[in-house]
């Protein structure tokens, strides 16, 4: 019985390991996105020209990538907080595996240890017979 539900359990170990890759890996996707924003929002400042719509279009446009950037932090702080909830997930569920390990590697000794009570006492009972048999 308990070896079917640690089975049960380190397979969803095993899924909440996959979820928690799978969210790094966005994660790490949301990271690039915002780091290649900041880089063209950064590189937005540079460049002075001496015609004034230019000018104008670059501040629209720097705007514009500001407001992106920003929604794209709001990603990846999501993002981070989503990893860190599969995170902790992940180590309770590792905690809960661990825990039923060691109460079936438990229950498998205290049945080892039964049966060699058992078993000896059959030698002592066999014994005892044969030494009064002679």
């Amino acid at each position: 019985m308990f070896n079917r539900f640690l089975d049960q359990q380190q397979k969803t170990l095993e899924r909440l390991g996959n979820d928690k890759q799978q969210q790094q890996l966005r994660h790490q996707q949301e990271q690039q996105r915002y780091d290649s924003l900041k880089f063209y929002v950064d590189s937005m400042a540079s460049g002075a020209s001496g015609n004034a719509l230019v000018h104008q279009n670059r501040l629209a446009m720097r705007h514009q990538l500001n407001q992106l950037l920003d929604q794209q932090a709001d990603e990846l702080l999501l993002a981070g907080k989503e990893l860190e909830a599969r995170q902790r997930a992940l180590l309770a569920q590792f905690g809960k595996v661990k825990g039923l390990e060691l109460l079936v590697r438990r229950r498998q000794q205290q049945d080892q240890q039964r049966q060699r009570r058992q078993e000896q006492g059959q030698v002592d009972d066999w014994l005892n017979g044969a030494g009064r048999k002679g």
